[in-house]
C-alpha cells in the first residue's frame, strides 16, 4: 500500500504528495460539495458513520504496506519485546506460535475466505471484543475498538464479523511511531510495517478522504 512512500525524503515531500492525491481524487467527481463526516476529539480523528472505499481508492490501496516476510524472517528481524499489532488469522496464529505477544490481534476465524479454527487464538483470546466490519469498509465499531484497545495495558483480541481488510489502517493510525503492524498477504506471506510519522500522516489522509466520500460510494 505505501511502498511508493519509501522514496520520499521529507515530510514536505509527503504533504506535497497528499495535496496532489487529493486534487486527483476529486478531479473527475461531480461538482457537489462533499462534507467529511468526521470530527476531532482531543486531537484524534473520529467518526460515527461506517466509511467505505470509493472505487478510485481501491487501486491506490492495493499495493503492499511494507516488507513481505515469512515467520522466520520476522523472528530474525523483530525482537520479542517490540510492540506489534497483528491483522488476520494466519498472521495472528503465526506470531503467537513464534512467541510474540501482539498488543492487538484482529481476526475473523476465516482463512482463504473459508471458516477455520485456530486453537492458539481461541486459547489466548478467550473473550475478544466483537465488532462488525464489512468488505471494503472501516466501521466506526472497528475504529473505536482499536482506539480503546491501544489505551489498555493488557493485550486485546478483536473478533470481526465480516472482514478485517482495512483494520490495518486503524492500527497504523493509533500505533506509536516505531511500533509494527503485521498483516497477511494471501499467497505471499506477511506484510511488516514499521510505523513512521509519514505513514501515519498518509493514513489520516486516506481516512479523511473516505469520510468525505462515504455516502457517494
Amino acid at each position: 500500500m505505501f511502498k511508493f512512500l519509501h522514496g520520499l525524503q521529507s515530510r514536505k515531500d509527503i504533504k506535497e504528495l497528499l495535496c496532489q492525491i487529493s486534487i486527483m481524487e476529486h478531479a473527475g467527481s461531480d461538482k457537489r460539495k462533499l462534507k467529511p463526516r468526521k470530527k476531532r476529539r482531543d486531537g484524534e480523528f473520529s467518526f460515527t458513520d461506517d466509511l467505505r472505499l470509493g472505487s478510485g481508492m481501491r487501486k491506490e490501496l492495493s499495493g503492499d504496506f511494507g516488507r513481505i516476510m515469512d515467520g522466520r524472517q520476522i523472528a530474525r528481524s523483530i525482537g520479542k519485546d517490540r510492540i506489534i499489532y497483528s491483522v488476520g488469522d494466519v498472521t495472528t496464529a503465526t506470531l503467537l506460535e513464534l512467541g510474540y505477544k501482539p498488543k492487538i490481534s484482529i481476526f475473523d476465524y476465516r482463512a482463504e475466505k473459508e471458516a477455520a479454527k485456530f486453537p492458539i487464538i481461541e486459547r489466548v483470546y478467550k473473550d475478544p471484543v466483537r465488532v462488525r466490519n464489512g468488505r471494503g469498509e472501516l466501521s466506526a465499531e472497528m475504529w473505536e475498538a482499536v482506539r480503546d484497545a491501544c489505551r489498555k495495558a493488557a493485550r486485546v483480541g478483536i473478533r470481526v464479523y465480516g472482514e478485517e481488510d482495512l483494520a490495518s489502517l486503524a492500527c497504523i493510525y493509533f500505533a506509536k511511531i516505531g511500533e509494527f503492524v503485521v498483516y497477511g498477504m494471501r499467497g505471499r506471506g506477511m506484510a511488516v510495517v514499521k510505523v513512521t510519522r509519514e505513514m501515519k500522516d498518509y493514513v489520516e489522509d486516506v481516512v479523511t478522504r473516505m469520510a468525505g466520500i462515504s455516502k457517494d460510494y
